[in-house]
C-alpha cells in the first residue's frame, strides 16, 4: 500500500509540473503574440507614414515638372490648388501653390495620404531664369557692334551713353558704334557715346574718337550668335522658329531674312542668322528692349525705339541703320538683366526651405 501511494504522489507532482510549464508557455506565447502584433502594427504604421511622405514629396516634384513643361505658370498674388486629391502611389496627393507679389517665389503645401496616414510638407522655392549665358557679352562694345561696315542714314539717332529701361540717360556708357571696319554718316543721322550727346555729320569729326571705334580686331566672337554670347554651338537651337511673331517677350531665333518688323512692344533677344551669314533684318517701327543679333541690318524705315544694343555679324555686306526716325539707346541695365525680358526662358527651381509638418 505504501508503495502505491508513493507512485500516485509522484505522478501528481509530474502532472502539476506539466500544467505549470504549459501555463508558463501560454503566458510566454501570449506575450510573444502581443509583442509581435504590436511590432507588426507599428511597422505597418511606419510604412504608411513613409509612404505618405513619399507621396507628398512626389506631388511637389510633379508641380516642378509642370512648371518646367509650361503646363502650369504661377501668377502674382495667387493661391491655386494645382493637384486635387489625385490618386498616386496607392494613396492620394493634394498640392497647393501660393505666390506673393513676385510670381517667382513659390509657397508650396503638399499633402500625401496612404491609408489613415497623412503627411504635409511645406516648401519655399524660387524660380530663377536658367539663362544660357550670364551677364553682358564681353564683345558688346557699342550701341551698335558690327563686324562689317556701318552706315547711318535718314534721321536715325545712335546713342552709346548709358540709359535706363525708359531711355533716360543715366551714365557715360560706351561707343555709339563699334565696328571692325568703318562708319559712314549721311543725311540727318546722329551718333554719340561715352558721355557725349549724339551729333550729326557736321560735328562728327570733332568727337569721332569718343563716339565711334573703327577697325576693331575681328575675333572669334563674331563667328555666330552662340560665339558672341559665349555659348557652345547649338546652345540656342531650342529657340529657333520658322518666322517671327510679334509682339514677343523672350528669345526668338529666326534663320531667314525677316521684316519689315513692327515690334509693337517687344523684348528679349532677337536673332536673325543663318549658316551663310546673310540673313537680313528690316525694322519698321515699335519698341524693343533687349539685344538684337543679325547678320545684316537692312534699314530701319519707320519710327522705332531700341533700348539695349544691336549686333551685326555679317562678313560680306554693309549694315544700314536708318532712313526712318529711329533711336538706338545703349542700356547696361537692360543688357545685364536680359532674363527679366525673356518670358520663354526655362526656369531653374531653387528650393530654399523644406519642412515636414
Amino acid at each position: 500500500m505504501k508503495t502505491g501511494l508513493k507512485i500516485t504522489s509522484e505522478n501528481g507532482s509530474a502532472l502539476l509540473s506539466i500544467l505549470l510549464i504549459g501555463f508558463i508557455l501560454n503566458i510566454v506565447l501570449g506575450i510573444f503574440y502581443l509583442n509581435s502584433k504590436t511590432t507588426i502594427t507599428k511597422s505597418g504604421d511606419r510604412r504608411l507614414k513613409v509612404s505618405s511622405l513619399n507621396i507628398a514629396e512626389s506631388g511637389k516634384e510633379k508641380l516642378y515638372a509642370m512648371i518646367n513643361a509650361g503646363t502650369f505658370q504661377p501668377g502674382s498674388n495667387r493661391k491655386e490648388t494645382v493637384i486635387d486629391n489625385e490618386n498616386f502611389g496607392g494613396g492620394n496627393v493634394t498640392v497647393i501653390c501660393s505666390t506673393g507679389s513676385s510670381r517667382d517665389t513659390l509657397f508650396i503645401h503638399s499633402w500625401g495620404k496612404h491609408g489613415d496616414e497623412f503627411t504635409e510638407i511645406q516648401v519655399v522655392s524660387v524660380l530663377e531664369p536658367n539663362m544660357p549665358f550670364n551677364g553682358m557679352p564681353a564683345a558688346l562694345q557699342g550701341a551698335i557692334t558690327s563686324r562689317n561696315k556701318v552706315s547711318l542714314t535718314g534721321n536715325i539717332k545712335v546713342d552709346g551713353r548709358d540709359h535706363d529701361p525708359f531711355c533716360n540717360v543715366i551714365g557715360s556708357g560706351t561707343f555709339g558704334v563699334y565696328t571692325c571696319m568703318t562708319l559712314s554718316i549721311n543725311g540727318s543721322a546722329e551718333v554719340g557715346g561715352n558721355g557725349l550727346a549724339p551729333v550729326d555729320k557736321h560735328d562728327y569729326n570733332s568727337v569721332k574718337s569718343s563716339v565711334v571705334f573703327e577697325n576693331a580686331a575681328i575675333t572669334s566672337e563674331f563667328d555666330s550668335p552662340e560665339s558672341f554670347l559665349g555659348l557652345p554651338s547649338g546652345a540656342l537651337d531650342n529657340y529657333k522658329v520658322s518666322s517671327l511673331t510679334v509682339p514677343f517677350k523672350g528669345i526668338v531665333y529666326v534663320t531667314n531674312s525677316t521684316g519689315p518688323v513692327h515690334f509693337g512692344t517687344s523684348s528679349g533677344i532677337l536673332i536673325v542668322h543663318n549658316d551663310a551669314g546673310d540673313a537680313e533684318l528690316k525694322i519698321n517701327q515699335g519698341t524693343f528692349k533687349g539685344l538684337i543679333i543679325c547678320d545684316k541690318m537692312n534699314k530701319i524705315n519707320g519710327v522705332a525705339e531700341i533700348i539695349g544694343g544691336i549686333v551685326a555679324l555679317g562678313k560680306n555686306s554693309e549694315s544700314i541703320f536708318g532712313n526712318g526716325g529711329a533711336d538706338i539707346c545703349y542700356s547696361t541695365e537692360v543688357l545685364s538683366n536680359l532674363g527679366d525680358y525673356c518670358e520663354n526662358v526655362r526656369k531653374r527651381i531653387v528650393e530654399i526651405v523644406w519642412q515636414e509638418i
